[in-house]
C-alpha cells in the first residue's frame, strides 16, 4: 500500500473528508506534535499548529501528545512513551516540537530519542529552531544547545538550594 492510499484509508477510518483533513496544496504528510508547556501561559500549541499549517501537514488529534505535569527529565512519560510507540508503527512522517529541550530536558535522552526518530523515517522539526541542513556544524549547534540547557537547569537548582534565606 502506497503512503497515499495509506492516509486516505487512516483519514476514511478517523471519518474525516478529504476538505477537513488536507490543507490546499493536497499534501498527505502527517505529523505528530509534541507540546511541553514550561507553564499554562507559556502554551506551545497553537504556534505548532501554525507551523504545521504554514508547512503544510495534516494533524490529526491523536497525533497530539502532551505531558502535562510531569517531569521532562525523564523518558517515561504516558505522552513520549504514546508518540514513540506510534514513531515506530510509522503513523506520522513529521514531529513537530516547540523546542529541543521541550522533548526531554536532558541531553543524554534528547540523542537517544532523536536517533530514534531517525531510525523511524521521522523528520523532527523544532518551532524554536532556524532551518537546519543536516551538516556536522548543524549537529555541533545542537549538541552545545542541549548540553547549555542541561547545565542550566542544573545550575538554576543548584542556586536555589545554596541561596540564604531572607
Amino acid at each position: 500500500m502506497t503512503r497515499k492510499e495509506e492516509s486516505d484509508s487512516e483519514r476514511q477510518r478517523q471519518g474525516l473528508d478529504d476538505g477537513e483533513a488536507v490543507r490546499t496544496s493536497g499534501c498527505d504528510l502527517r505529523a505528530g506534535v509534541l507540546g511541553q508547556a514550561a507553564s499554562r501561559a507559556d502554551d506551545p500549541q497553537p504556534a505548532l499548529r501554525e507551523l504545521a499549517a504554514a508547512r503544510d501537514l495534516l494533524v490529526v488529534e491523536d497525533l497530539v501528545f502532551e505531558d502535562e505535569g510531569v517531569s521532562g527529565t525523564v523518558l517515561r512519560r504516558p505522552g513520549l512513551e504514546r508518540l514513540r510507540d506510534l514513531a515506530v508503527e510509522g503513523r506520522f512522517e513529521v514531529l513537530l516540537c516547540h523546542a529541543p529541550d521541550r522533548l526531554v530536558r536532558r541531553y543524554a535522552y534528547q540523542v537517544l530519542l532523536l536517533e530514534e526518530f531517525q531510525r523511524a523515517g521521522i523528520e523532527v522539526i523544532f518551532a524554536k529552531e532556524p532551518e537546519r541542513s543536516g551538516t556536522p556544524e548543524d549537529e555541533l549547534l545542537r549538541q552545545f544547545q542541549g548540553m547549555i540547557a542541561e547545565y542550566e537547569r542544573h545550575s538554576a537548582r543548584g542556586m536555589s538550594l545554596v541561596m540564604p534565606r531572607v
